[in-house]
């Protein structure tokens, strides 16, 4: 092979560089040619920290260096250590993907940084079709979820620090018979990227957010919380001991919202209601931000909402500084304004800034779901 890949069993005594300067990389069964020089280029690196004695090397008996990794794209790797961001890798985004992992490997960050895109992560449980549509200047759909109850998916992201995604739920969920009334159906949130999303479901206590803005109290002042837009339907207090009846006293959640942040969505059925909503069964529509699991803060004003519009969209804009990391989370109805925003300094509720969090869906009930990256595909 030509350039920095040696044949296999070549001695590096017979190449022309300084024995001083070359080494011979064994990668994964594959031999590769390089220099100190080549290897010492990003210092904070695999690389840099193997030619300055920090890492133990496992040397062959040839002299070669041992790396128990994929050859497969180690010629882009040494590439980059050659020619740094101005390294042109016309690769696939099946190899791209493949590169990555071994840049992440490396700790070669800005390559890593530089392969990265909007894609599936992980999932459980659910189906993923992935496409590129074109919404509008700033937003690319990147594909569609069909799950069920108990689902999840996990994305990466081209920035780990800065992204905005949007999770458009405007084919809805199936309100099927034997789901539970006022469990939440979909979590939307933030998580760090090694989470397990196949862990069973644990129940967590469950709390009727009736704070002043809740539709348990007078309503004339303010927004309605039973629109006219549907007729028939009243605006006056509902029952708040009937509505109490109505509330689960737990609901279940997947395990990890100890460790994120969330918002619940919730279709809500209550007694006392005559007319139905333009969901296929919902009086009203509950959401709840919650921090490291925690239903109880998350049924008090200001971080619960609820709206007589029905909530199909979730978008997230999640950005980290050396000082904080904040998230802006806003929900709505499509073609209307937002039905509720939060802004969260995590470290104000609880959460560790500098872990490398990524997007989650986890799904109540059956479900469809659009994956929207703001940001434009490489």
């Amino acid at each position: 092979m030509e350039g920095a890949q040696a044949e296999l069993g070549q001695h590096p005594a017979k190449r022309t560089c300084r024995r001083s300067s070359c080494l011979v990389l064994n990668v994964g069964g594959s031999q590769f040619l390089t220099t100190r020089e080549t290897l010492a280029a990003f210092p904070s690196s695999f690389f840099g920290s193997l030619v300055s004695g920090r890492l133990p090397t496992a040397v062959q008996e040839d002299g070669s260096i041992f790396i128990d990794r994929s050859p497969t794209h180690f010629r882009h790797i040494l590439e980059y250590l050659r020619n740094g961001p101005r390294a042109l890798l016309s690769i696939s985004e099946e190899a791209q993907d493949e590169l990555l992992l071994e840049a992440e490997f490396y700790s070669l960050n800005e390559l890593a940084d530089k392969l990265r895109r909007c894609q599936l992560m992980d999932k459980h449980r659910m189906t993923f079709s992935p496409r590129t549509v074109k919404i509008d200047e700033d937003k690319f759909e990147i594909g569609v979820l069909h799950g069920r109850r108990y689902g999840a998916a996990l994305f990466d992201v081209q920035n780990p620090d800065t992204f905005d995604i949007c999770f458009d739920c405007s084919d809805g969920w199936a309100h099927l018979p034997e789901l539970p009334e006022n469990h939440p159906m979909m979590f939307v949130g933030i998580v760090p990227k090694d989470v397990q999303l196949s862990s069973e479901w644990q129940k967590l206590p469950s709390f009727l957010p009736k704070h002043q803005h809740s539709p348990f109290f007078d309503v004339s002042d303010r927004a309605f919380w039973m629109d006219s837009i549907w007729p028939g339907q009243a605006t006056a207090p509902l029952p708040l001991a009937a509505c109490e009846a109505k509330w689960p006293a737990e609901v279940e959640v997947p395990p990890c919202l100890v460790d994120g942040a969330f918002v619940a969505l919730t279709d809500c059925v209550f007694p006392g209601v005559d007319a139905f909503a333009r969901s296929d069964r919902a009086h009203g529509f509950l959401t709840q931000m919650v921090t490291q699991g925690d239903f109880k803060k998350a049924s008090t004003e200001g971080f619960s909402n609820w709206s007589s519009r029905p909530i199909n969209y979730v978008q997230m804009s999640f950005a980290r500084t050396t000082v904080s990391s904040r998230l802006y989370v806003e929900c709505g109805e499509l073609g209307g304004n937002a039905e509720a925003t939060w802004r969260l300094n995590l470290e104000d509720v609880g959460l560790d800034r500098n872990v490398p969090y990524r997007p989650v869906i986890f799904y109540g009930t059956t479900a469809v779901t659009s994956v929207q990256d703001k940001c434009t595909p490489a």
